[in-house]
């Protein structure tokens, strides 16, 4: 029952203020700016969501970005690192696509292995 008076009643004003009286209305909102202006800024709740939470996530959300950048990546990519150089060392000194020092080095090999079986 008070509902439907609340819900009639709403009507009732709506249809004062915008269709049969615009002037009053317009200046029933010139003399509450404050609230008027409260009304229409949705009562700052965007504003307070953006600077509450959403700024601080994504503030938070560059940090982490960043360490995960800087020192994640950084021990990931040591750890790469140092095969890759020890790789490219071998290549350089070892791998050189000369047959002949791939047998001499072989023969090398097994003359030490046969003088520590037999000495």
């Amino acid at each position: 029952m008070v509902l439907a008076l609340l819900l009639l009643t709403g009507i009732a004003l709506a249809y004062l203020m915008h269709l049969r009286d615009r002037a009053r209305a317009e200046r029933l909102a010139a003399g509450l700016a404050p609230l008027t202006r409260a009304m229409e800024a949705k009562y700052w709740v965007d504003e307070a969501y953006q600077d509450g939470i959403v700024e601080p996530l994504r503030a938070a959300g560059r940090g982490f970005f960043a360490i995960d950048r800087i020192i994640v990546d950084g021990i990931v990519n040591a750890f790469g690192w140092v095969p890759t150089m020890l790789g490219g060392s071998l290549r350089d000194t070892v791998q050189r696509g000369y047959l002949q020092g791939y047998a001499a080095t072989m023969l090398f090999g097994i003359a030490v292995i046969l003088l520590i079986i037999f000495l």
